[in-house]
């Protein structure tokens, strides 16, 4: 978005939280509050994210593990 805050008929996807990150509220929250500012930006689908397994706290990162695992297997 360049100075407009509307999209184009792009179909938006929010996620309010990692996998696991249900311990975490403070993630869901930031979130939602970043949705809520995209408020009236285009269509949106929420995509539910089951709490799977508990985020453990690595320097200073919530789930810092769980990401890097996830990023090097992506292709």
């Amino acid at each position: 978005m360049t100075g407009s805050r509307v999209r184009d008929t792009a179909l938006g996807l929010f996620f309010p939280q990692r996998q696991g990150a249900g311990e975490v509220p403070a993630l869901a929250t930031g979130a939602q509050r970043l949705r809520a500012r995209l408020e009236g930006t285009g269509p949106w689908a929420e995509v539910e994210v089951p709490a799977l397994h508990p985020l453990h706290r690595e320097a200073v990162v919530w789930g810092r593990g769980e990401l890097l695992e996830q990023l090097g297997a992506s292709p």
